[in-house]
């Protein structure tokens, strides 16, 4: 049975029975003494089972890292290619979709020729915007190609820590 004041821990005056007040002799505070319940030691709770938890856990965050890295690249790749994209989009809105047949100009006519020679220029600078088709889709060919190796890595690093992770034993 707990006498004392809880305020100042002062003694219990004599006669002081559980259930019923009395003032602290030492702060004056109103004391209400109550009985200690005799309590028996309690087993601890059983441990859960091993990696119970843990492999759920695991998997969730190997899959949370694979689609947030999967979006980030995603997002990368978008923004490395988008002024190529945009660039193309108006090479064919401005020449039309069949730049990419453009054929090469073959040798310069002599000066003498001003009908021939503007012809031959209208058709190199045709040729001109048709290897500028060519490289700009080859480099958004290669950011994908590239983006997709590197997504491709990081599956598969993340696959192999989270096997990893699944076969280690269940740390506490």
């Amino acid at each position: 049975m707990s006498l004392a004041c809880p305020e100042c821990g002062a003694a219990a005056p004599r006669g002081a029975v559980p259930g019923r007040a009395y003032a602290c002799p030492g702060c004056g505070n109103p004391v209400l003494p109550a009985e200690r319940e005799a309590r028996s030691p309690a087993a601890p709770p059983p441990p859960p089972p091993a990696g119970a938890g843990t492999r759920r856990r695991t998997l969730g965050l190997a899959l949370a890292a694979f689609f947030v890295l999967g979006a980030a690249y995603v997002g990368v790749y978008e923004l490395l290619t988008a002024e190529s994209k945009r660039e193309l989009a108006e090479i064919e809105r401005v020449h039309g979709a069949d730049v990419v047949d453009a054929s090469p100009p073959g040798a310069r006519p002599v000066a003498d020729d001003p009908a021939g020679l503007r012809a031959w220029n209208a058709v190199r600078d045709r040729y001109e915007v048709r290897t500028r088709h060519e490289t700009l889709t080859s480099r958004t060919q290669w950011f994908f190609r590239g983006m997709l190796a590197a997504f491709a890595a990081q599956t598969v690093l993340t696959a192999w820590l989270a096997a990893k992770a699944l076969r280690s034993p269940a740390r506490r």
